[in-house]
């Protein structure tokens, strides 16, 4: 699996969670559990709330 799927996955749960509970009551912990991808995979693709989806 490359980086982009990764990064793919993570965006694509975390709006899946953030349109269905709202983004003030989802933690990383259900974005990773929803990616099926690790905190330090998350962290990597997304190092800093600044950087956002963007790259």
């Amino acid at each position: 699996m490359t980086e982009r799927d990764v990064r793919t996955r993570i965006v694509e749960a975390a709006d899946r969670l953030f349109y269905g509970r709202g983004i003030g009551r989802v933690g990383m912990d259900a974005v990773r559990d929803e990616a099926g991808a690790s905190l330090k995979a998350i962290c990597r693709e997304f190092p800093s709330k600044e950087g956002g989806a963007l790259r």
